[in-house]
């Protein structure tokens, strides 16, 4: 991470841009917008992008279970130490993934929550955040699950001292 009093507004920024490059992925759209057994008709229009933002792929944590009807998204940092200066040396970024039960089947072999996992490391995984570090997939946990819908949480570390490609 790159040396700045200003940490905690990198990880904010940090935080946007990758909730943005989630975004641009046209089929975690699709899997998330549409709670139907085949999100990848052809004959349905990809969501876009200001469709999903803030509603399917959030970054603000205010959620309202009760109301939940598509799957979601949501990123946020949940740890962060400090190493010999005062910069982080270590982060951990979550991505939780909540899908109403009854949107779990899809017309594929995998059920939706694994396939929006899948699509999300894909986006992520060794990806560099400018002036953090390189998101390195690390674990994966069902934390909730209920008759109405499941979380499934998805942790990536950050190498601050790797360089891959960079997110913009």
């Amino acid at each position: 991470m790159s040396r700045r009093e200003n940490v905690f507004t990198q990880l904010g920024t940090a935080n946007y841009k990758i909730a943005q490059l989630l975004c641009k992925d046209e089929d975690l759209r699709r899997y998330l917008k549409y709670s139907i057994e085949n999100p990848m008709d052809s004959n349905l229009e990809t969501p876009a992008l200001e469709d999903v933002w803030k509603n399917n792929i959030r970054t603000k944590p205010l959620i309202h279970l009760d109301e939940l009807r598509e799957s979601f998204c949501l990123v946020t940092w949940d740890y962060g130490s400090v190493g010999y200066n005062t910069d982080f040396s270590s982060l951990a970024l979550h991505i939780d993934i909540f899908t109403p039960i009854n949107a779990w089947d899809i017309n594929e072999v995998c059920q939706r929550p694994f396939r929006i996992m899948d699509l999300v490391l894909q986006d992520l995984n060794n990806k560099r955040v400018s002036g953090i570090g390189t998101l390195n997939f690390y674990s994966f946990e069902l934390k909730i699950i209920s008759n109405e819908y499941t979380q499934h949480q998805m942790v990536f570390y950050l190498d601050v001292n790797n360089s891959n490609e960079t997110l913009n």
